[in-house]
């Protein structure tokens, strides 16, 4: 039972989704078969995943007034997107039951870890995230950039991308594990899921060639870890120290995107405080890439201890 400012009683159930609920997502979201089976949910790139479940917050009348998507990201990691709420049904505690809702289904998964992300200057859920002891993983900022066959076309005759910028090999991987997390950034964004870097995941990353790193002789780096993308798409996360050395990364990612005669999409995600941002944010100003959010992004991470669990039970 949810209660309204104004003292008036009204019931919530949450349930699974349903393809007649694409009137409070719009089509492009919703399940393409029953929740029930784990649908497949278009993400707003315009691919799907087959590993999540949507849920929805309903009235008695069955109106949908809330939702959020769960999936696993692997063994021990889970991700929520989509959590809305109706906006003539905040501030009723509709946006808590839908996340204490995923907690348990990712404790009932074992997942030791759920996370999300919400704009960095909301503050409603800066303090949904307190209650529930999230703690803040980075704020992160994204630029896009198209590249049409003619552009993709000059970017593959080049010859030279200045500084090294190389892809790394096997034993690279516990350097980069020490330099992403020297950055206090240990994650990276996967079709715009967050995920924990480690030893396994960064050896996953090299042997699929996702990997790419460049050095200056003054000490600056720059390091790009790419995400399983489509060919007519590309989406990395972008660590670093030096500005050149990003360039370095950026003109190197620029050439790997343009496989395909048609041209390609890339999508940089970077922590906001970073020499890569800034760099990032004058080629925006110049009309090079495109922001694509209004503000940053903050990451907030659940770890699912046993307050959380009986926290889920009351």
């Amino acid at each position: 039972m949810v209660v309204a400012p104004n003292a008036a009683s009204l019931s919530i159930t949450l349930r699974d989704a349903r393809p007649d609920d694409s009137g409070f997502f719009g089509t492009s979201a919703m399940p393409a078969r029953s929740a029930a089976d784990h649908p497949g949910v278009a993400s707003p790139r315009g691919q799907t995943h087959d590993d999540g479940v949507m849920r929805v917050a309903v009235t008695p009348e069955d109106r949908v007034v809330g939702a959020q998507y769960h999936r696993r990201l692997d063994s021990t990691q889970g991700w929520i997107s989509d959590l809305r709420v109706d906006p003539e049904f905040r501030r009723r505690g509709i946006a808590e039951m839908l996340l204490d809702d995923a907690i348990r289904m990712a404790q009932s998964e074992r997942l030791l870890t759920l996370r999300y992300a919400a704009d960095a200057t909301n503050e409603a859920v800066h303090r949904l995230s307190q209650a529930h002891h999230a703690r803040p993983r980075g704020t992160w900022v994204s630029f896009e950039r198209t590249m049409d066959a003619s552009a993709c076309e000059l970017g593959r005759a080049k010859t030279s991308l200045g500084h090294a910028a190389t892809a790394l090999g096997q034993g690279d991987r516990l350097r980069v594990l020490s330099l992403v997390h020297a950055s206090g950034r240990g994650l990276y964004a996967d079709n715009w899921a967050w995920r924990t870097l480690d030893a396994a995941a960064i050896a996953t990353l090299i042997q699929d060639g996702h990997a790419f790193f460049a050095r200056s002789g003054v000490g600056g780096w720059s390091l790009a870890l790419l995400a399983a993308h489509p060919a007519s798409e590309m989406e990395a996360t972008l660590y670093g120290t030096d500005p050149v050395c990003a360039q370095a990364v950026l003109d190197h990612l620029k050439r790997t995107a343009c496989t395909s005669a048609d041209g390609a999409n890339i999508i940089i995600h970077v922590p906001q405080d970073s020499q890569a941002a800034g760099l990032l944010g004058s080629l925006a100003r110049r009309g090079d890439w495109r922001p694509l959010k209004d503000h940053a992004l903050r990451v907030w991470e659940i770890e699912l201890t046993r307050r959380h669990a009986a926290r889920a039970d009351t």
